[in-house]
This record gives C-alpha cells, sequence and structure tokens, in this order.
C-alpha cells in the first residue's frame, strides 16, 4: 500500500501481526538495531506508531549504503523511515533517524562531500531548519510542492506519483 513493495527483499523487511520490521544496518551490512512501524490498524489499536528495543539509541538509518556511498549526487535527509524507504525506491541516496527528526546527529554527515538536501514534511519546515543550523553551509532545504491531501514523500508513491516526486527532487 505504501509504493515501498521493491524494498522489501533489499532492505529485509518484515511484517508481523500489523508491524513492519525494518532492520538498522551498519555500513558492512550487519544488523545493528531493530524499529518496528506500526501498519494504519496496529496504530488505531494501539495508538503506537513506532518502537525499538529499550535502551536502544538513535542511530542512522539508511536504506542502501552501497548506492548513498558511491552516488555522486545529492544526499538526502528525511524524517522518518517509510520517507527514507520511498527515496530509496526512487534508487536516491537518502538518510533518516531512528529516533525522530530532533535526534538527527550532524556528525552522521561528516563524511560526504556532496550536496545535502533536506526534504520536510508538510509543514515541519521548522525541524528542517533546526537540523540546517547544525550543518553549516552543507545543506539545504527542499520544501516539497505537497499536492492537496499529501503530508510526506511517501504520499506521492501511495497515489501513483512517483514520477511528480522524482521531477521534485531532482527535475527529472
Amino acid at each position: 500500500q505504501r509504493g515501498i513493495e521493491g524494498r522489501i527483499e533489499p532492505c529485509e523487511l518484515g511484517w508481523h501481526e500489523g508491524w513492519l520490521i525494518l532492520p538498522v544496518k551498519s555500513e558492512a551490512d550487519e544488523i545493528h538495531g531493530i524499529i518496528i512501524r506500526s501498519g494504519p490498524q496496529a496504530e488505531k489499536l494501539t495508538g503506537i506508531r513506532f518502537s525499538q528495543p529499550q535502551g536502544q539509541r538513535a542511530m542512522v538509518y539508511c536504506p542502501d549504503w552501497s548506492l548513498t556511498l558511491r552516488d555522486p549526487g545529492p544526499l538526502y535527509i528525511v524524517f522518518g523511515m517509510i520517507d527514507a524507504l520511498t527515496l530509496s525506491e526512487l534508487r536516491l541516496p537518502v538518510l533518516t533517524t531512528t529516533g525522530g527528526a530532533a535526534s538527527f546527529d550532524p556528525k552522521w554527515l561528516e563524511r560526504f562531500r556532496k550536496p545535502i538536501f533536506v526534504i520536510p514534511d508538510k509543514e515541519e519546515e521548522p525541524q528542517a531548519y533546526s537540523l540546517l543550523t547544525n550543518l553549516d553551509w552543507r545543506g539545504r532545504i527542499k520544501v516539497l510542492k505537497y499536492p492537496n491531501g499529501f503530508k510526506d514523500p511517501n504520499d506521492y508513491l501511495r497515489n501513483g506519483k512517483r514520477d511528480d516526486l522524482l521531477r521534485e527532487l531532482v527535475g527529472a
């Protein structure tokens, strides 16, 4: 339903009783954390949107380290696991955090010497500007022109507007 079915096998996503299971991997492809994200029914029943093991720190989540490290184009920063999977589905280098927008550590970006674009959800530009303050000159905010009823990058895929999202992000 989310338009990220192409990421199931490469990202080793799982599904259990209404919860999406997302392994958090290192650059060496080793699992070093896990996030569970509720599906619509699980969220309705529990009121929980996502969870992680107790004591697990906020970590960088990258759906495709190989692409992110080798692609010479811009690096995209989003604030959510599903949005990261969305950009990965488009084969764009992307990072997010496992602990919510405020937990993104700018040190995670020190190795990257390419343009960085922060993509906020609709009406969440203040969080993007807050992160940008810590990135100095290295990042820019790219606000998408969300159509009515859209609130984040994944809504484009959910609504069959993949090409529109790609055009907004890279002008393709």
